[in-house]
């Protein structure tokens, strides 16, 4: 009999599950579990929570996710992952001179990457960032990002998903359906965007539109949108 699962995702408090957390969770069947660098203290525990959690539900795929895109962004550090993985300004900047070079160096990252976590019983890295980089806009993008031009960032996302994908990983286009151009972070206050829709389709969105496809899921954007929906965050809004 398939056990019936939600299409959510949970965190949890601390380094090992919690005997009142198994209950919820048990109740709840989410899709699985997000980690964060408050549930990582060492490899082997590391890897007995993500077992522990994939046990709840053994007849099943339970997926772990955690953010470890390189740079600032990377919950779990050496030792316990294999080394700490360079930004993607890293590979924006590279691409500038060598295409060729920055895109074979982009893939090869995220098939390390990947294969750190799979050594480690998670299963995506919740990455890439697909925003565009906006010099005037909030830093929570900054560094994050793989360049100021679509074609620059639909480019490098291309190799990081490959590298991801075959290394049996879930790659994540983040964050739908753009984040870039927010003046404000959207962890700490709700952004709203004025760009035209025209200006929006042939740039932030182009990207997200490019780069969709099965092999991919994502990561939505908390932010207003005022040329789709004026009142609503484009994560709760019904325009198309």
């Amino acid at each position: 009999m398939k056990t019936q699962t939600s299409n959510i995702i949970f965190g949890l408090a601390g380094t090992k599950l919690q005997s009142e957390e198994k209950e919820f969770f048990l109740k709840a069947k989410p899709l699985g579990f997000i980690l964060f660098s408050r549930n990582v203290e060492s490899r082997e525990q590391l890897i007995a929570l993500s077992n522990s959690l994939k046990g709840l539900f053994p007849e099943r795929k339970t997926f772990i996710f955690v953010d470890q895109e390189g740079g600032r962004v990377a919950r779990i550090k050496p030792p316990i992952a294999e080394k700490l993985y360079p930004a993607a300004k890293v590979f924006a900047d590279m691409y500038l001179g060598d295409r060729v070079r920055a895109k074979s160096a982009a893939k090869e990252n995220w098939l390390q990457i990947m294969a750190d976590l799979n050594s480690l019983g998670i299963d995506s890295p919740c990455a890439p960032v697909c925003d565009i980089y906006y010099p005037e806009a909030d830093p929570i993008i900054g560094d994050r990002s793989f360049g100021s031009t679509p074609e620059q960032v639909i480019d490098l996302c291309k190799e990081a998903i490959a590298g991801i994908n075959e290394q049996g990983g879930i790659a994540f286009i983040k964050h739908v359906p753009g984040h870039g151009r927010a003046e404000v972070d959207s962890h700490l206050a709700l952004p709203i965007i004025n760009t035209d829709l025209k200006t929006l389709e042939e740039t932030d969105f182009k990207v997200f539109k490019e780069l969709s496809s099965k092999e991919v899921w994502g990561m939505s954007a908390h932010i207003v949108y005022n040329a789709l929906d004026s009142k609503k965050p484009a994560t709760l809004s019904r325009s198309e």
